[in-house]
């Protein structure tokens, strides 16, 4: 399905006269996309099932971690630097996954903001497939087998397994807890100290057996199809989950922003300029 020499030989061609720091990139067109997930090590899965983008992260060529208030602007940097030095030898885009926790602290086993260029990519996007396989130039010469490595570790769940058994941890004193605190928000809203609470707890689920991460990504892909799906597995474990929110999009220049909590200022006395509303574009 790959032909692994001709790969090496573009491979060769394109790190001939790229600098030590560069990241290069080659994609191969699929009639369809290879199945499963790997079962350890680094990867990330993203999902729009009602527009047919898929995006499936395995391996890491370049990954830079940070946290704090400057995270951000960190990230911005790394990804500044790494497009100046990001050679392809053709017309197909390099993709890079990002991610970051709410808070600037914090996020572990995770890391609490992340930049990463996998090693692999499998890409179904306007009903075509193709995989992109990406390395530094200080690592060209041992790439083949790695990506190799990496695709063969992919694990597909056996079809027409049940789901496990899930059981709850009873926790007691947790859940008195949470509705005490309930009860609570509740006084304050009713006494106008607040206008909104929200508020959250996890509770502990044991399974029967192990969950299968693409058993558990079909399905939160079946029942929310409007929704990202997304997965991030490190060191064995997952982390998974489908959200309605799209934070940003930004395509060809302009950025779009979902906000579904906000602020609205209030304009100084004397000021005619009114005050914005959360419906006015931003």
């Amino acid at each position: 399905m790959i032909d692994w020499t001709g790969l090496r030989q573009r491979l060769d061609r394109l790190a001939r006269d790229a600098r030590p720091g560069s990241v290069l990139t080659l994609s191969v067109p699929l009639p369809r996309l290879p199945e499963g997930l790997p079962g350890d090590g680094d990867w990330f899965h993203w999902r729009r099932p009602d527009t047919g983008l898929s995006l499936t992260g395995l391996g890491s060529t370049l990954h830079v971690d940070t946290e704090g208030s400057g995270r951000f602007a960190a990230l911005d940097a790394a990804m500044q630097g790494l497009r100046e030095h990001w050679l392809h030898d053709d017309d197909v885009r390099p993709v890079a996954f990002s991610g970051f926790a709410f808070g600037s602290a914090g996020g572990a086993p995770l890391p609490n903001a992340t930049l990463v260029v996998p090693a692999v990519l499998l890409r179904e996007a306007n009903g075509k497939a193709d995989i992109a396989f990406s390395c530094t130039t200080a690592d060209a010469a041992e790439a083949v087998p790695r990506w190799r490595a990496l695709l063969a570790a992919l694990k597909v769940s056996r079809g027409g397994t049940p789901p496990p058994r899930l059981a709850r941890t009873a926790a007691p004193l947790a859940d008195l807890a949470f509705l005490a605190r309930g009860g609570a928000a509740l006084a304050a809203i009713e006494s106008g100290r607040f206008a909104k609470l929200v508020l959250t707890r996890s509770i502990r689920l044991t399974a029967s057996r192990e969950i299968a991460a693409t058993s558990a990504l079909a399905a939160l892909a079946e029942r929310n199809p409007d929704c990202a799906v997304w997965a991030v597995g490190r060191g064995g474990k997952v982390f998974l989950g489908a959200s309605p929110e799209r934070l940003l999009t930004y395509r060809n220049g302009r950025a779009e922003v979902d906000a579904l909590a906000g602020t609205a200022w209030i304009a100084h006395a004397g000021d005619d300029a009114p005050s914005p509303s959360l419906a006015d574009d931003k």
